[in-house]
C-alpha cells in the first residue's frame, strides 16, 4: 500500500513540475503567434469583411482614437460647412463598430452635390467666354483656379467621407493608425498645431474672399460681367458666391495634409522612445521590425490617401506662379489705382501659392526622413 502511495506523489510531484515548465513556454509561444495574426489582418482591412473588422476591433486603441479625432475634428467640421465631406466628424463608431449613418446624411450629402456642381459650372462660365474672345490670359488663369477647387471638392468627396456605406481610403488610414500601441500623449502638440493652423487658414481666407469681392467691384473680373453670361444677372451672383465658396475648398486640403503629416511623425517619434529608453527592456530586432512595418503600411495607406489632392495643388501652384508673374509684368501698362490692385493681388496669389506648395515639401520630406 505504501509502494502505491509513494508512486502516485512521485506521479502527481512529477505532473506539477512539468506543468510548471511547460506553462511559460505556451504562453510565450501565444504572444508570438498572435502578433503575426495582428499584422496579417492589416493588408485585409480594404475588403471589409465582417472577420477582419472585428479583428480590428479588438486591436483599437481607444484613447489614441480619441486623440487622433479631436486633431481632425475642426478641420472636417469646416470642410463639411464648405461641402468638401459628409460623413462622421466623430470616430466613435470606429470603436464601436456601429453601423449607424452621421445624423442628416442624405441632406449632407445633398448640399455637397450642390456644391460640387456650383464649382464646376464656375469652371465651364470661363471656358465658354473664351470662345466668345474675352481676356485669354485673365480667363486661363481663372480657368486653372476653377478646375483645382472643383477637382478638390471632388476628390475629397471621393476619398474621405467616413460612413458605413463604403470603404474610403481615410476610413482605411485610420483604421491602421488607430490600431498602432502607441502613448496618446504623444499627439498633444498635434491638436495645437491643428487649430493654430485653423486659425492661419481663417485669415488666409478672410483675405481671399476680399481679393475675390475687390477683383469684381474695382476690377469687374467676373463671369458674369463677360458674354455669354451677362445676358442674365443671376450668373453674376452665382459665380460671385461660389468664388467665396472656393477660397474655402482651394485652402482646407492643407490642413488636413499637415494634420496627417503630424500624426505619421508622432508615431515615429513614439517608437524611437521606445527603443531608445535606456531603462526599459530592450526591444528584440524582430519586435521593432515589426513596429516599424506597422508603421510603414499607416504610411503607405496615407499616401494612397493624400497623393491625389497633393498632385492636384502642384500641377495648379506652379503654372499660377508663372500666370501671376506674367500678370506682374503687363501691369505696368495700367493706370495708378489699378496699377497698385494689380500688384497687391499678383503678390498675395504669388505669395501664396509659393507658401504652400513649399508646406507640402516641408512636411512630406519630414515623414520621409522619419521612415528612414
Amino acid at each position: 500500500m505504501s509502494t502505491h502511495s509513494d508512486l502516485f506523489y512521485f506521479v502527481v510531484d512529477f505532473f506539477f513540475k512539468m506543468s510548471s515548465r511547460v506553462i511559460p513556454h505556451e504562453f510565450c509561444v501565444v504572444e508570438i503567434n498572435e502578433a503575426p495574426a495582428a499584422i496579417s489582418a492589416q493588408p485585409a482591412m480594404n475588403d471589409g469583411s465582417l472577420t477582419e473588422s472585428s479583428q480590428v476591433k479588438e486591436n483599437v486603441n481607444e484613447e489614441l482614437l480619441r486623440a487622433v479625432e479631436s486633431a481632425y475634428h475642426p478641420v472636417l467640421k469646416v470642410m463639411k460647412l464648405f461641402g468638401m465631406y459628409y460623413g462622421d466628424t466623430t470616430f466613435n463608431h470606429m470603436a464601436h463598430n456601429s453601423a449607424r449613418r452621421p445624423k442628416h446624411y442624405y441632406a449632407h450629402c445633398f448640399y455637397c452635390g450642390l456644391v460640387v456642381a456650383g464649382l464646376w459650372f464656375n469652371f465651364v462660365m470661363p471656358l465658354v467666354a473664351i470662345l466668345y474672345g474675352g481676356d485669354f490670359v485673365i480667363l486661363i488663369m481663372y480657368l486653372s483656379w476653377c478646375i483645382l477647387v472643383a477637382l478638390n471638392a471632388t476628390t475629397s468627396l471621393i476619398l474621405l467621407p467616413l460612413t458605413n456605406a463604403r470603404n474610403s481610403r481615410f476610413r482605411c488610414f485610420l483604421r491602421k493608425a488607430i490600431a498602432i500601441q502607441t502613448d496618446s500623449g504623444n499627439l498633444n502638440t498635434v491638436k495645437l498645431k491643428a487649430r493654430m493652423y485653423l486659425i492661419l487658414l481663417c485669415i488666409l481666407f478672410l483675405v481671399a474672399v476680399a481679393g475675390v469681392i475687390l477683383n469684381d467691384l474695382v476690377l469687374g473680373v467676373n463671369f458674369g460681367n463677360v458674354e455669354p453670361w451677362n445676358l442674365w444677372f443671376g450668373f453674376q451672383i452665382t459665380s460671385m458666391v461660389f468664388f467665396v465658396v472656393s477660397c474655402g475648398v482651394w485652402l482646407l486640403p492643407f490642413p488636413f495634409f499637415c494634420i496627417t503629416c503630424l500624426i505619421l511623425e508622432a508615431l515615429f517619434d513614439d517608437l524611437h522612445k521606445r527603443t531608445s529608453l535606456l531603462h526599459s527592456h530592450a526591444m528584440s530586432v524582430a519586435t521593432l521590425r515589426r513596429e516599424h512595418h506597422k508603421l510603414c503600411k499607416v504610411v503607405e495607406s496615407a499616401d494612397s490617401m493624400l497623393s491625389p489632392l497633393v498632385l492636384e495643388a502642384v500641377a495648379f501652384f506652379i503654372p499660377v506662379i508663372c500666370f501671376n508673374f506674367y500678370q506682374g509684368v503687363i501691369t505696368f501698362k495700367r493706370g495708378e489705382l489699378t496699377f497698385v490692385f494689380f500688384i497687391v493681388s499678383v503678390l498675395f496669389w504669388f505669395l501664396s501659392a509659393t507658401a504652400l506648395l513649399g508646406i507640402i515639401m516641408v512636411f512630406g520630406s519630414r515623414v520621409n526622413e522619419k521612415v528612414k
